[in-house]
This record gives C-alpha cells, structure tokens and sequence, in this order.
C-alpha cells in the first residue's frame, strides 16, 4: 500500500510538553492530586519516566520523582 500525503501530528494537551522535550525536563502532565490516578492507569509511563532519566533528562518536581520510586518499590514488592 503507497501511503502518499502522509503526515504525523502531535497533540500537546499540556501546553509544555514540547517546551520540556527541548529543555530535557521531565513533568507529571497532571496536577500533583491526580498523580496517583495517572500513574495507576499505565505502568509503563513510570518507566518510561526512568528511561528519560537515562538519557540525562532532570525532574521539573522533586516530589514527582517521590511518587515514581514509591509506585516502582510498592509494584516491585507485590509478590
């Protein structure tokens, strides 16, 4: 199948994911009291949240990087 005119958008519901991307900052793209219900949806984005520290970007929020280590140490003890 030839894919002629075929383009790729992104969406930025935040307003600063692009903004953060560029300045290697890694932000929760809720508020602090719905961080539980974000990170509770889809695992993989605390990991992804690691992977970004890998490849050197910093935390915008210390207290985000709290709540990722309590979600891996409370996943990882489950048995």
């Amino acid at each position: 199948m030839e894919r002629k005119n075929w383009f790729q958008y992104l969406i930025d519901m935040t307003g600063r994911g692009y903004i953060d991307t560029c300045a290697e900052h890694i932000a929760a793209p809720v508020d602090k009291p719905r961080w539980k219900a974000w990170s509770d949806t889809d695992l993989s984005k605390v990991y992804r949240f690691y992977l970004l520290r890998t490849l050197g970007f910093e935390v915008a929020n210390h207290n985000l990087q709290e709540h990722v280590n309590m979600i891996i140490e409370s996943k990882g003890s489950k048995k």
